[in-house]
């Protein structure tokens, strides 16, 4: 299976790079997954517990279609996303 998603979203992904006006060529993104990313993981621990402990605090607590424009938009001023494709 991995090698099938691999093969459909690269292809893309490498088209998207090149008709990029300008091209990115040196983008550190990539649509290449493994197959470690598409297997369950358990974590026994409480969130909730982990957080106080070392006082971490998302910055964004919510998906939501803003809080992914901002991280393209991001990406863009970077020069690491393709124009003309989000």
């Amino acid at each position: 299976m991995v090698e099938d998603v691999n093969e459909k979203h690269m292809e893309a992904w490498t088209k998207i790079i090149q008709t990029s006006q300008p091209p990115v060529p040196n983008t550190p993104l990539t649509a290449w997954i493994d197959s470690y990313m598409l297997t369950k993981h358990s974590i026994a621990y409480k969130g909730d517990k982990i957080k106080a402990v070392v006082g971490y605090k998302l910055r964004k607590p919510a998906f939501s279609v803003e809080n992914v424009q901002e991280i393209i938009n991001a990406f863009k001023a970077e020069g690491v996303w393709p124009s003309g494709h989000e």
